[in-house]
């Protein structure tokens, strides 16, 4: 399925989608982290009033440390999909992190995640009028087995405008195109779109 804004205007279009990629299962490594550091083996989640607990809330609030290493792993380290080179370079970064910083166990065990590749992709509208589109699936996609698919697109507002219009979506493209109500809410289209308007009856 695709998922895309298009304008309103534009009317009834058809495209062509090709969305090659392939998901496999392989053994990598993850990080498996434990201190037995004197600060950590003094916090008691169970009490909100633990003045160990409280110092380390107090010194986490005044000092940018952790917000500067997020700021590292998501500039510096980049993206990290799971089975990826990102994800071998992120576990990399994390356990030369943590021992720089002075934990006193750290390591890695091999564990086995989904591998995904992204292939080519590519989409267009070829009707009423030619033009390409950006496109970008979300990873762990279905891919379209290297050939293209042409459909009608069928643009809905929302879950419950697919529902009232499931008789239209059979051998469809549906186009989820909701108004932007904060990241929380809208997210869901993204997330779930593909899925929901597989399953949807008549489809």
């Amino acid at each position: 399925m695709l998922k895309h804004a298009l304008p309103a205007a534009i009317g009834p279009i058809f495209l062509v989608w090709l969305a090659s990629c392939t998901a496999t299962a392989g053994p990598v490594d993850d990080v498996a982290l434990r201190s037995t550091t004197a600060a950590m083996d003094a916090v008691d989640t169970g009490s909100a009033t633990d003045p160990d607990l409280n110092r380390i809330v107090d010194a986490a609030l005044a000092d940018g440390y952790a917000y500067d290493k997020l700021g590292e792993l998501c500039d510096t380290v980049g993206h990290r999909l799971t089975g990826s080179p990102g994800m071998k370079r992120a576990i990399t970064w994390a356990l030369e992190s943590l021992r720089a910083a002075g934990f006193d166990s750290v390591w890695t065990e091999p564990v086995k995640v989904p591998h995904w590749t992204r292939g080519r992709e590519w989409a267009r509208c070829v009707a009423p009028v030619p033009f390409e589109l950006d496109i970008l699936s979300m990873g762990l996609s279905d891919g379209t087995g290297g050939e293209p698919l042409e459909a009608e697109v069928l643009a809905v507002r929302d879950w419950d405008e697919l529902e009232t219009r499931a008789a239209e979506a059979a051998g469809k493209i549906v186009l989820f195109n909701p108004p932007w109500e904060g990241y929380g809410k809208t997210v869901q289209y993204r997330v779930k779109g593909a899925s929901v308007a597989a399953i949807t009856p008549d489809s």
